[in-house]
């Protein structure tokens, strides 16, 4: 399953990172996708369904991250919380 999701970093000086993408692997404890924006490892952001209006879907922590040259990087999250209203559950 495939599905657009819009995530957000909160960084240290309370600066919003926002980026959208499209997951791989969408399951009821995490996805996988590829992002233009540096993320470090055990990083914590903000789920929202892309589109959306509706609140956010719940917090995830990157749990893998492959290193690679390429200007978009693959990452797998893992939920930390999420909310009844997630695609699965």
């Amino acid at each position: 399953m495939k599905v657009a999701l819009r995530l957000v970093a909160r960084a240290e000086n309370h600066i919003f990172k926002s980026e959208i993408s499209d997951a791989e692997n969408v399951s009821a404890g995490g996805f996988s996708l590829c992002l233009h924006d540096s993320i470090t490892e055990d990083a914590v952001v903000e789920v929202y369904l892309s589109g959306k209006k509706t609140g956010m879907r719940g917090k995830a922590r990157v749990t893998r991250k492959e290193a690679s040259s390429a200007p978009r990087q693959k990452l797998g999250f893992q939920f930390i919380e999420k909310t009844e209203d997630w695609l699965l559950q």
